[in-house]
């Protein structure tokens, strides 16, 4: 497996108040993943998004849609992620310390290549752009396939992957 930069983390998740995308990389270590990571996730109509430490995806999906009740918030040792809820019209964000949410607006992004994300939003781009630069510009910790979904009146579509590439 090709090595990562000590200190260098994965994700990029870009959200432009329409538009949620996000890269596939995943890392292992300091060394990247030959497998595709899936970070967004549409579930009872409620879109979710996770940066770091994909084997908490599931049971924060669930603990989310089952009560959301603070102390029974999911968390594993050494844990370290960010957990974002889109639901039309509220953004919630969770973090592996905090079981109480806070609501980030929009453009916002999270994860290594977030920084580049938003600076590539404040200059028009899209969130399918944004990601798609942030894997230019943050190689190391942001990588294709991107995927996207947005928001319509009929709720979230994923957004074809042609569209994404």
């Amino acid at each position: 497996m090709p090595q990562v930069p000590p200190g260098i983390g994965m994700t990029t998740i870009a959200w432009d108040g329409h538009m949620v995308a996000a890269d596939s990389m995943a890392t292992t270590g300091d060394y990247k993943n030959p497998r595709d990571v899936v970070k967004l996730k549409l579930e009872a109509g409620i879109l979710f998004a996770l940066c770091n430490t994909s084997c908490m995806f599931e049971p924060l999906v669930r603990w989310y849609l089952a009560s959301a009740e603070p102390g029974m918030m999911p968390r594993a040792p050494d844990a370290d992620f960010s957990f974002v809820v889109f639901k039309p019209g509220e953004t919630l964000y969770f973090v592996q310390d905090c079981p109480y949410p806070s609501y980030p607006g929009s453009p916002n992004a999270w994860g290594s290549g977030g920084a580049f994300a938003i600076g590539a939003m404040l200059n028009g781009a899209s969130a399918v752009e944004a990601v798609r630069i942030a894997c230019k510009a943050n190689p190391s910790g942001t990588a294709p396939p991107i995927y996207g979904y947005k928001l319509s009146f009929d709720g979230w579509l994923k957004i074809p992957s042609r569209q994404c590439a």
